[in-house]
């Protein structure tokens, strides 16, 4: 809600969306805030090529393809 009130930020929510559905509608995100049910490969990965970040809500991270991440410049563990 907290980024939904800010107007920096264009938040969509959704609560089933398929493969297909998440690469059509985050073909211009720059980030990504996901939870368990949503898997990010590199299929995902390749075909979202200016998404900066993802923030898995919960628990794990078993669901996102951390390889890819780097590979694709969205995962960076230089802290």
């Amino acid at each position: 809600e907290f980024l939904q009130a800010d107007s920096r930020f264009e938040v969509l929510v959704r609560k089933e969306t398929t493969a297909q559905e998440l690469l059509d509608l985050a073909k211009d995100f720059d980030f990504l805030i996901i939870r368990s049910a949503t898997k990010l490969g590199a299929r995902e990965f390749e075909a979202l090529p200016q998404l900066k970040g993802v923030v898995r809500a919960g628990v794990g991270i078993d669901n996102v393809d951390l390889e890819s991440a780097k590979k694709y410049g969205t995962y960076n563990n230089d802290r």
